[in-house]
């Protein structure tokens, strides 16, 4: 076992403060004496998603920056941290300025909807669904200094986390991706992610490694086109890489099927059990989605079976995309991986636990969405997960 007292492995948050606030308290963890611990000598490890969708955005990043300061945490980046590090750094000089982009993004929401778009270009553009999305982020600082300081802290959080016992990452563990940005971050003297021997020592780490900083986010945030992502291999490039663990695995769907996001965006991709090979399934059972996504493909695609063949013809080849063959798939006898992203909850059943394989576990239940709730899991050194360790905290959107 990894620590004396197990881990808490907690999914995304999204600006959720109540919640977070109440897992602890469920968890056992308190504050005395102006710090953090636990009598049991746990600990925690965040999958990231501190930003978006809730309100009290600035009070969450404290917050987990409190634990990690005390020595009780260590907190991994989310799809949505990364995002706001572009949202942050213009396109044409590759510049980072969290600060003028508060300033120009808030404008615009304060403006309305008709206004003109900012007169600066971001890496993610300042306008639509990339607004829409980020926000509450922005109206959850109250000036341009606080915004910064987050942005700034994103940029040092660790990718993945790897421990005797346990893995965990943000959305997908994929190691060629892994090993990609293991090798770019050794040529450029710094540190993706984070092995450990414990716990202890991870968190040990997280306060003294060598973090990317601004010039080297402009390589990782290059993606270029997101066909990208699809269409290539995750090790082809450290964008591609970093896309794949913090964002998932996408399949393209056939003809001209489309999928709703959970922003009411028709997509004709899904994300995949990117831990399960591809081969014989059927698109339904190869997604990773909501119980109700899942029976939308059943119905409009039926027993159809992901083809490699059909595949090299109509779509991307599938091994650049998926584990499509049994031996690339996550090992049955490897250590746990834990993940966020995934919002895997059913409203109507309130169904928050999710493990997926016996080693398989997504802790992100919908976190940050009224009907979801923020989950944990409650890991102690055991090989075979249990529904039962499973914890959740489901209150009222803050």
């Amino acid at each position: 076992m990894d620590a004396a007292g197990g881990i808490d492995i907690i999914g995304d948050i999204h600006g959720m403060h109540t919640r977070l606030v109440a897992m602890l308290e469920v968890l056992g963890y308190r504050r005395r004496a102006g710090r953090w611990s636990h009598a049991e000598g746990r600990h925690i490890v965040f999958v990231g998603d501190y930003v978006d969708r809730g309100a009290r955005v600035a009070e969450v990043v404290e917050l987990v920056r409190e634990l990690c300061d005390h020595r009780v945490a260590l907190a991994l980046a989310g799809n949505h941290d990364t995002n706001a590090i572009a949202f942050a750094t213009r396109a044409q000089d590759r510049a980072f300025d969290p600060a003028e982009a508060w300033r120009q993004a808030t404008a615009r929401l304060a403006a309305g909807p008709d206004a003109a778009p900012a007169p600066t270009a971001w890496l993610r553009p300042h306008d639509g669904k990339n607004l829409k999305q980020h926000q509450d982020t922005l109206r959850g600082f109250a000036d341009a200094h606080g915004y910064d300081a987050c942005v700034r802290h994103f940029m040092a959080l660790p990718l993945y986390l790897e421990l005797p016992g346990l893995r965990a990452v943000h959305a997908a563990w994929i190691p060629p991706a892994i090993h990609a940005l293991d090798a770019w971050a050794a040529a450029k003297g710094v540190t993706a992610g984070i092995r450990a021997e414990s716990i202890d020592e991870a968190i040990e780490i997280q306060r003294s490694r060598m973090a990317p900083d601004e010039r080297h986010w402009v390589e990782l945030l290059d993606l270029g086109a997101r066909q990208q992502a699809l269409d290539f291999a995750p090790d082809e490039s450290v964008a591609i890489a970093l896309e794949r663990i913090v964002k998932g695995v996408e399949m393209r769907l056939p003809g001209e099927v489309r999928l709703a996001d959970g922003g009411g965006h028709a997509r004709g991709e899904m994300r995949i059990r990117w831990f399960d090979a591809a081969a014989g399934r059927t698109y339904h059972e190869h997604a990773l989605t909501k119980a109700a996504d899942t029976e939308k493909l059943r119905a409009l695609l039926g027993d159809r079976r992901i083809d490699a063949r059909e595949h090299s013809a109509e779509l991307p080849p599938l091994p650049t995309l998926v584990p499509y063959h049994p031996h690339d798939a996550y090992p049955a006898d490897e250590r746990p991986v834990f993940f966020g992203h995934y919002a895997l909850f059913d409203a109507a059943d309130r169904a928050f636990g999710k493990i997926l394989r016996a080693n398989v576990a997504c802790v992100d239940h919908g976190g940050g969405f009224a009907a979801g709730a923020l989950s944990a899991y409650r890991w102690s050194g055991e090989r075979e997960l249990r529904l039962a360790n499973f914890v959740t905290v489901d209150a009222k959107a803050d």
